[in-house]
């Protein structure tokens, strides 16, 4: 079975940071306005992101504080909180700390909006959280016991939603920990006409040495002069 494939889309500085002030620049709103735009054109399956870009992009639709109820779920099965989502906002949160107040995203932009939320926690997550989730039908898998599983991830993914096609959105310390379990099939990047310097996160922030292969495609400058890279992963050969 073919695993889900992952396009690592983003925003990047021409000094390859995904976060910081030149997000906010007039001068960059042109490339983010791009990067919308071909998020929408890839017609994923979804998206996935980490719990703090998640806050960052989707703060608005949480409660500011969770009432969790009396009674814990103790089960590990997964729950799928609407069998008839075909589009899904994925928050890789393994103790559980986004307190969504729906389960579906609400955004000006239909690339997002309507999406059905999944989160991705782990087996030592606060079992009162469970119930919070099931409450509002927000779906969740276990993917692993005390550190997300990719792995694993990925074939509840496939198995319990159908989903072929991901966009991974950020941060750097997700998009890192992809690369470096080799999970990241293209990289799409929409470069903005700024230097962020030395605030700001990397694209791929690892914990140890990450080297990957790509080969890259042919370059796409837009009629506003936004420049769009894209890269395919290298396949290694095999030996005869």
């Amino acid at each position: 079975m073919e695993r889900v494939k992952v396009i690592y889309h983003m925003t990047v500085s021409i000094d390859g940071k995904i976060t910081g002030d030149y997000l906010s620049d007039e001068r960059s709103q042109e490339a983010i306005s791009y990067y919308y735009a071909k998020h929408r054109e890839f017609k994923s399956d979804g998206f996935i992101c980490g719990r703090k870009t998640m806050a960052s992009s989707f703060g608005h639709l949480m409660d500011e504080k969770a009432v969790l109820p009396e009674i814990p779920i103790e089960s590990n099965e997964d729950f799928v909180g609407d069998p008839q989502a075909r589009f899904y906002a994925i928050a890789l949160d393994s103790k559980g700390k986004l307190n969504w107040s729906s389960n579906t995203l609400r955004d000006d932009d239909p690339g997002y909006d309507g999406a059905h939320i999944i989160e991705v926690v782990c087996e030592d997550v606060d079992r009162h959280y469970l119930g919070y989730l099931q409450e509002r039908r927000v779906s969740y898998v276990f993917a692993g016991k005390a550190k997300v599983d990719l792995d694993l991830l990925f074939i509840k993914l496939k198995d319990l939603f159908c989903i072929n096609l991901l966009l991974l959105e950020g941060g750097g310390i997700i998009g890192g920990s992809f690369l470096q379990a080799g999970l990241v099939d293209e990289l799409s990047l929409v470069v903005a006409p700024l230097i962020q310097g030395s605030q700001g996160q990397d694209l791929a922030v690892a914990d140890k040495e990450l080297t990957a292969h790509f080969t890259a495609q042919t370059p796409v400058m837009n009629e506003s002069g936004v420049l769009y890279l894209s890269f395919v992963k290298n396949i290694p050969s095999m030996p005869r």
